[in-house]
């Protein structure tokens, strides 16, 4: 279950510094990790469990990274909210919704990243299955969906080394 390297930039988009810093990270880290939230002292792996739920954010996720393709980052940014929502293990690791969305914002310099957010929820809401449109593009059927276990999301902490 390898997540697949995030391969360079395409199309003439150009990397923020800070996205160079998370994508370097993901390509020399364990392939287990999907994304790193910064926290101001520590760092929050993030992993799916989930192979169909992987697929599809890491599918996301790369298009993001390689295009900057606005869709894919409001999409990200909708997922990481419900993320947030759905797993107090992230509230208890400090992780706080602004700062997820400032992380993306500096990454991704998409100032408009949490009208993306609010646009992917009200997809959501328009979809009979009520799956995230990260989701919904990766191909999970509304069936395998709704019969995913709550395990899905799989969130470690590791501190930062301090300098």
């Amino acid at each position: 279950m390898n997540t697949p390297k995030i391969g360079p930039p395409v199309s003439g988009f150009k990397r923020s510094g800070a996205l160079l810093f998370q994508v370097s990270q993901l390509n020399q880290l364990s392939p287990d990790y999907d994304y790193i939230i910064l926290l101001e002292y520590d760092r929050v792996y993030v992993s799916f469990s989930h192979p169909p739920i992987r697929a599809a954010f890491c599918a996301c996720r790369n298009k993001a990274m390689t295009t900057g393709d606005r869709r894919a980052v409001g999409m990200l940014a909708h997922f990481f909210l419900l993320m947030y929502y759905h797993d107090p293990r992230l509230q208890e690791l400090g992780v706080k919704p602004g700062a997820m969305l400032g992380q993306m914002l500096t990454e991704f310099e998409f100032p408009d990243i949490l009208r993306a957010a609010n646009e992917m929820e009200q997809r959501m809401y328009l979809d009979e299955g009520q799956r995230p449109p990260l989701i919904l593009d990766g191909g999970v059927s509304a069936a395998e969906w709704n019969a995913i276990p709550s395990t899905w999301l799989d969130v470690g902490i590791v501190p930062s080394p301090r300098v």
